[in-house]
């Protein structure tokens, strides 16, 4: 029977790493369940949720025992399956073809050239032959991800890794750890050169996670669950092609080092991150005899869905859709974990299409989305993913990475249950996209004026005090452009007594805007006080200032869907794209893809086989997958939209819910 491996790890003292004491959560796992799927109607993606129930004989997951330090909500948390999966226990020197996987024994290793050894204490090593080590499992699929943990010795000159693609003797690639640099390789032919490299330091005798993940024809690098940036672009810097048509086809994966060393590797398999997120909450229940916890995590969108944004739209001409979800991101302070594709201009020309943003963070995002007519959504490690309109269009999301069939026992996997819904309720057969753009209202003008009253208002101000004002542009204007620094005398003036009669202190004090994420239609100015008490008596800013025109729209409709389903249309007025062209080509697209119903299905999928159990740990949100179930006529090719987990009795019972969707 197939069992995943699944590992907790939650970094209580936060230094970023999850190797001290009691931060490896595993061994006290009763169950856990995760759940990440999507609103189907709205085509929104819900926050990734992650419930562990932890045996807590010992109270030391109960914050009043004080066993861990660091025990508190907001910890990263980091959940994580494997399958198959080998930890490598058994007798020094037995060769890896002769060793049966941890989980489970229908995996076999292949040597490729000179076999891998265990070394008796828990790892794999290379034999003393000479020559490059190659040892793979038949994973029968291009696109896996695949990890280690990898150990890397003192050898500078045979440097170890991952082995992917392999085709033949003469056709492979190979990822290797040179201890300075992270080093694509391919073996093309029987000659060996260089894909890419990139700098990273590695040191000696230490062991890191090192995670591959091939998609088409790109590959990830991931280190300890950091991106290896790897790829060219501004926002997806993670992305490096490792297209060869003598190894695209490759299905075999596995281990590598380029000849005998003293480097280890602790453990191997197929791997899926679940969840790399945030605590919520830790609930330890007391109960005489089965005392246990459940701690309950999440991803950022849950983390930010209360937190408001005041920021402008885009930060130039010709900003992309990607590079404004960015911005506004980074000004709330959303982690700095991004894979977005280049998505469509949004903003052509900043003096017209600026616009504030000032919103909830989760509305701002979901604007992006709509404007995009892509997909947003935290990925089980913890990167910021917006897939743009075209993602699903091209390879390799156009050809079925698996086939799902409702009988057991042959070479594709099998669900156990299903639910089928014609997806009526998501239909959208007219949409509206209104634009407006700005226009200069004057290139120079009062756009806030602090209400100051010496008798019912005064602002008073100790020595030395510091204040911070924040403020909206007046309401004639919509937003400004260039904003003056505050000059004295013209934009503020302070004084000792309240109506202005005293000594004047202007020139004792300091004021400035303050660049903060409030920009746009809100400002911030601070005021540093001089030696003297006194009062401020004029405060004020300038700026370039502008208004919109009237909203445009640009109405895209299907007439036979109409008639068919009744009118039912969407409306959106546009914060970020401001042309009427790029409205109208993301309205057609968007109409294109919800004029018609399509159906939805829910695949329960149980790991009880091999195929099965593999394909529940390397399917991804966006795979194109067939369903067949012919006693109801099914046969049809559907998106991965969403995905839930149940996971008990340590692993053996392993269920997933693919949410799918028809092409």
């Amino acid at each position: 029977m197939a069992k995943f491996t699944a590992e907790i790890l939650a970094d209580w003292n936060a230094d970023g790493d999850y190797s001290d004491a009691n931060e490896d959560l595993t061994g006290y796992v009763k169950s856990m369940t995760y759940n990440h799927q999507q609103n189907l109607d709205r085509d929104q993606m819900s926050a990734g949720v992650l419930t562990v129930v932890l045996n807590n004989d010992d109270h030391r997951f109960s914050k009043p025992k004080g066993t861990i330090t660091g025990l508190l909500p907001g910890r990263t948390l980091w959940a994580r399956l494997w399958y198959p999966y080998d930890d490598f226990a058994g007798t020094n020197d037995t060769n890896l073809t002769a060793h049966t996987l941890t989980q489970d024994a229908n995996w076999s290793w292949v040597s490729a050239n000179n076999n891998f050894q265990l070394n008796g204490s828990g790892a794999a090593r290379t034999s003393t032959t000479s020559g490059a080590h190659l040892n793979y499992l038949e994973f029968s699929d291009t696109d896996i991800e695949i990890a280690t943990s990898f150990r890397r010795g003192t050898d500078s000159t045979d440097h170890g890794g991952l082995l992917f693609r392999y085709v033949d003797a003469n056709n492979y690639g190979y990822l290797r750890v040179t201890g300075s640099a992270i080093e694509f390789r391919k073996v093309i032919g029987g000659t060996d050169s260089q894909i890419a490299t990139k700098s990273y330091t590695w040191a000696d005798n230490t062991t890191k996670l090192l995670q591959l993940r091939i998609h088409g024809t790109v590959a990830v690098v991931l280190v300890d669950g950091v991106q290896i940036q790897f790829g060219s672009g501004n926002l997806h810097l993670g992305e490096q092609s490792v297209a060869d048509a003598g190894i695209n086809a490759g299905t075999k994966h596995g281990l590598f080092c380029g000849g005998p060393a003293d480097h280890t590797w602790l453990k191997f398999g197929g791997y899926k991150s679940l969840l790399h997120g945030f605590i919520e909450s830790i609930v330890p229940r007391p109960s005489k005899g089965s005392q246990y916890c459940y701690i309950k995590a999440h991803d950022d969108i849950s983390e930010q869905q209360k937190t408001e944004i005041h920021y402008i739209n885009g930060g130039g001409t010709d900003y992309r859709l990607d590079q404004s979800l960015n911005l506004i991101l980074s000004s709330i302070g959303w982690r700095d974990r991004y894979q977005l594709d280049e998505c469509s201009i949004g903003m052509h020309n900043i003096y017209e299409g600026v616009k504030t943003i000032d919103m909830f963070a989760q509305d701002a995002i979901m604007q992006v989305q709509l404007e995009e007519d892509g997909l947003f959504y935290v990925d089980g490690d913890g990167y910021t993913r917006l897939e743009s309109r075209a993602h699903r269009d091209s390879a390799p999301h156009n050809a079925s990475k698996a086939t799902y069939r409702d009988n057991k026992g042959g070479t594709d996997p099998y669900f156990t249950d299903m639910a089928w819904e014609d997806g009526d309720s998501g239909i959208e057969n007219r949409n509206i996209f209104a634009v407006r753009v700005g226009e200069e209202a004057s290139a120079l003008a009062t756009v806030w004026s602090a209400e100051i009253d010496p008798t019912l208002n005064p602002l008073a101000f100790d020595a030395s005090e510091v204040k911070e004002f924040e403020w909206e542009v007046d309401s004639q204007y919509d937003f400004t452009g260039t904003r003056l620094s505050p000059a004295a005398t013209t934009d503020y003036t302070a004084n000792t007594l309240a109506n202005g009669g005293g000594t004047d202190l202007t020139s004792g004090i300091t004021v400035a805007s303050v660049v903060t994420k409030a920009l746009g239609k809100f400002g911030v100015t601070k005021i540093t006080w001089g030696a003297t008490a006194g009062f401020l008596t004029k405060l004020q800013q300038r700026a370039q200032a502008f208004t919109f025109t009237d909203w445009s729209a640009m109405i895209n409709e299907d007439a036979t869907s109409i008639t068919a389903y009744r009118d039912r249309f969407k409306k959106i007025q546009c914060l970020f794209i401001d042309t009427y062209d790029m409205a109208e080509a993301v309205g057609a697209h968007r109409l294109a893809r919800k004029k018609d119903p399509k159906t939805r299905l829910t695949l329960t999928v149980q790991g009880a086989d091999k195929t099965t159990a593999h394909a529940m740990i390397q399917r991804r949100i966006s795979d194109l997958v067939t369903c067949i179930y012919s006693d109801m006529g099914i046969n049809d090719t559907f998106f991965i939209e969403g995905e839930s987990w149940t996971i008990d009795q340590a692993g053996y019972i392993t269920t997933q819910t693919l949410q799918l969707r028809e092409a």
